[in-house]
């Protein structure tokens, strides 16, 4: 799926569809006018039960650091991180989510947001 994002700046929630998630769930960030992202300065992904955040910059790959309680903080789940032609893709891994959630809640800053 693809977001459009006026300013750089925004959130989306996504639902699930069906019992599970897919095992990738790719979100495409890119301007109203269709530029891509070129980079994130933060991306925060939410489940209602847990979080994780981290600032992007230029890697391929980023550590996303949280967790659901005292005991999981710190975990890290790795998102990878397209850049293309039409909206720089972030990669969520399902098996990160858990099987109880059903509602991601995913923000973003982009760094040249305007």
């Amino acid at each position: 799926m693809t977001v459009e994002s006026p300013t750089g700046i925004g959130s989306a929630r996504i639902v699930r569809a069906g019992t599970s998630w897919p095992e990738t769930i790719i979100l495409g960030l890119c301007y109203a006018d269709g530029r891509p992202f070129s980079r994130l300065e933060s991306l925060r992904i939410e489940t209602g039960e847990c979080s994780w955040s981290t600032f992007l910059g230029n890697a391929d790959t980023v550590a996303c650091t949280g967790g659901s309680d005292a005991s999981a903080e710190g975990s890290l789940i790795y998102v990878p991180v397209r850049r293309g032609e039409q909206a720089l893709s972030v990669e969520i891994p399902a098996q990160s989510l858990g099987s109880t959630c059903d509602t991601l809640r995913v923000s973003w800053i982009d760094v040249y947001r305007h």
